[in-house]
């Protein structure tokens, strides 16, 4: 039975614009079953998410041609509490999805948006919080946790919704493989059940290889491609076996000893000591919430810490000026959105690649231009950095902070909703950074990168950092 029908579909973000970003797109979803769409990153996959969401055009963007048809209505015809009713999305940015200030004010006011009955709202944040594996989260502050963290808070308030179809934009880019596979298995559970109809957005096909799912595969413009891409798109399976070693590590650019890690009450690490080497690429890994973003945060200065030592060069971390610190350490941020700084993406690069090489103006351009063919987003120089898709984002915030001359770069998820092929990209040019000399630490739940790209391995665990090797 069709759930839900595009006809023709043709969207762009603006009147004037000349790209279409979904063009001639058609297909059906059938009641009660599981589509996987993939595609290279920049295709349209996330904004045909929202179109199918009926989030656009009523929020952003035109309508050129074409109808969406939810059970035999048109979409934009629902009032947003019935929409909601009878879809659900969960957004690849969660940041962009919550209202509230701490997690079970965010369900409740899901909740209230479809008019559940107060005196049961409590019982089904509980239920929620707990089918998600975090109910321990509840009082929890959202802008304390980590990305995994708050993706799983963004799937309880779409379980919560209990809505007909669930659509979900790259659910997995923030979170470790065990979650992954937690998620998984909720909405199986709600497919089986209930006959959730789900509609999944994700690049790690090899998550997916045990479901029984329909495989769209999208080329530019949202065109439907009967090419076989998986051998470009799929990640490598690898050995889940590891050891743990206690090499001694040479020529340190960081020396951690004893430090304390954590948000007011909420102490991820005590006594956190580990070493990072000179010139190579050192990954950290470790479940979603186990500190490895606020670590980052320390290591750039963000955050301040009040216990342990942190040297930098053998200079004392709390004793350089903030100057110094920008200088001598990059990052990019798990949300690149948090980091842009101009309304153009070549003004992006040219930015850092100004201050750092004075008065070349036009060579920086050149410089500039050619960083952007490297990266595939010439053809998007002028665009505004907001308007590009959370893959294309991710990779201009790589590209501008490796515009500078720091010695250190830190990097969340920097391939985080990433094909594969554009994730080796990434990966191939910062091995490259590293072997001129950068020192790159790198936060990531990507294994397959993490193994075949890292000098050194740390595991976050349990509130201690223990060097580990993939067997």
């Amino acid at each position: 039975m069709e759930k839900l029908v595009c006809k023709n579909i043709t969207f762009k973000y603006s009147e004037k614009s000349k790209r279409e970003i979904v063009k001639n797109f058609s297909l059906s979803f059938n009641s009660g079953e599981i589509y996987l769409i993939t595609g290279f990153s920049g295709c349209g996959k996330s904004t045909l998410a929202y179109i199918l969401a009926g989030l656009y055009p009523e929020h952003k963007g035109v309508l050129v041609e074409g109808d969406i048809i939810l059970d035999g209505k048109e979409i934009e015809k629902y009032s947003t509490q019935d929409r909601a009713k009878k879809i659900g999305m969960m957004f690849q940015n969660t940041d962009t999805q919550f209202c509230m200030e701490n997690v079970k004010e965010e369900v409740i006011f899901t909740l209230e948006n479809i008019n559940y009955p107060v005196e049961e709202m409590d019982k089904k944040v509980d239920e929620v919080l707990e089918k998600c594996g975090i109910l321990y989260l509840k009082d929890r502050e959202i802008s304390t946790l980590s990305g995994g963290e708050k993706q799983k808070v963004a799937l309880a308030t779409i379980l919560a919704l209990e809505s007909e179809i669930i659509i979900l934009d790259e659910p997995f880019a923030n979170v470790d493989i065990f979650s992954a596979q937690e998620i998984i298995d909720i909405l199986l559970e709600l497919n089986e059940k209930k006959e959730t109809t789900l509609i999944i957005i994700d690049h790690r096909l090899s998550l997916w290889k045990k479901v029984n799912y329909n495989l769209i595969t999208l080329d530019r413009g949202c065109k439907i491609s009967d090419e076989n891409l998986n051998i470009y798109l799929e990640d490598r399976e690898i050995s889940d076996k590891k050891r743990y070693i206690d090499d001694e590590i040479g020529d340190n650019i960081f020396e951690i000893k004893d430090l304390e890690l954590g948000y007011g009450k909420n102490i991820l690490a005590e006594k956190l000591s580990f070493k990072i080497s000179k010139g190579k690429i050192t990954s950290i890994i470790g479940k979603s919430g186990a500190g490895k973003s606020s670590l980052l945060n320390l290591l750039v200065g963000i955050v301040k810490y009040k216990k342990g030592s942190i040297l930098f060069e053998g200079r004392e971390f709390k004793k350089l000026k903030d100057r110094e610190l920008l200088q001598e350490i990059g990052i990019v941020f798990q949300n690149p959105q948090n980091q842009f700084i101009t309304y153009k993406v070549i003004d992006e690069l040219l930015f850092t690649l100004n201050r750092v090489y004075k008065n070349q103006s036009e060579k920086n351009i050149e410089r500039a231009e050619n960083l952007l063919r490297e990266f595939n987003l010439y053809e998007y120089k002028n665009f505004s950095p907001y308007s590009l898709s959370q893959g294309q984002q991710r990779k201009l915030a790589v590209l501008s902070m490796l515009c500078g001359k720091q010695k250190v770069l830190l990097c969340d998820e920097p391939t985080y909703g990433q094909d594969n092929k554009t994730s080796r990209e990434i990966m191939e040019f910062l091995s490259k950074k590293s072997k001129e000399g950068l020192s790159i630490i790198l936060v990531s739940h990507d294994i397959n990168l993490v193994v075949e790209y890292s000098d050194c391995i740390y595991e976050f665990k349990d509130k201690e950092m223990r060097r580990v090797e993939y067997i």
